[in-house]
């Protein structure tokens, strides 16, 4: 954002020959300019992880907070989130975990078919109906949530209910429980929710 020179004259006039609606104007034009040059770009943080992609660690990348991916979809840049995860799929090997956030991050922007894809690949096969961790439970539930399939969804979000003294059953089942309470509206609009409990 630029200020031209009648910007600076339209500043230099006192605020008693101005009138209240145009500081106003010109004080919100200058914050939201001064704002955007302030913070990098969707595309220039892209264009910086994936630069360090090549040596990143899946730790790094998808499990600490302010990179990788993560920083993309803090700043709200989603597409470029889901850009990043799959190049990192496709220069290091498909792990569960970045499906499932690339599912995520696809329901994010409303894909719902896209994002159902991304779960059915990150569903574990080595996953037993003994184990206590019913992860694959709750990447199926995420899956009927995409598909709106809600007797699907209560049949698999009642399985992680049933492993609830499982730590992490019993985090998933805040999200489970959001979108329970929450089945017809967007993703988006679920986590919001879910950040204010």
């Amino acid at each position: 954002c630029r200020m031209l020179p009648q910007h600076f004259y339209f500043l230099s006039i006192g605020a008693s020959t101005m009138p209240l609606y145009l500081l106003i104007f010109f004080f919100i034009i200058f914050s939201n300019c001064f704002a955007s040059e302030s913070l990098p770009s969707c595309k220039t943080t892209l264009a910086e992880e994936l630069h360090a992609l090549p040596t990143m660690t899946l730790e790094l990348f998808d499990r600490t907070p302010g990179k990788g991916w993560r920083v993309l979809e803090t700043a709200k840049c989603y597409p470029q989130a889901e850009d990043l995860l799959k190049r990192y799929i496709a220069m290091h090997g498909p792990q569960s975990s970045l499906y499932l956030h690339l599912g995520q991050i696809q329901l994010r922007q409303e894909n719902r078919i896209a994002a159902a894809n991304s779960f059915q690949k990150s569903l574990r096969q080595g996953e037993k109906t003994t184990d206590s961790f019913k992860f694959n439970d709750f990447v199926s539930a995420l899956t009927a949530y995409a598909e709106r399939d809600r007797a699907r969804f209560d049949k698999h979000i009642n399985v992680v209910k049933a492993g609830i003294d499982n730590y992490g059953n019993r985090q998933n089942m805040r999200l489970l429980n959001a979108l329970a309470d929450n089945f017809e509206a967007n993703y988006n609009d679920v986590l919001s929710i879910l950040e204010k409990i």
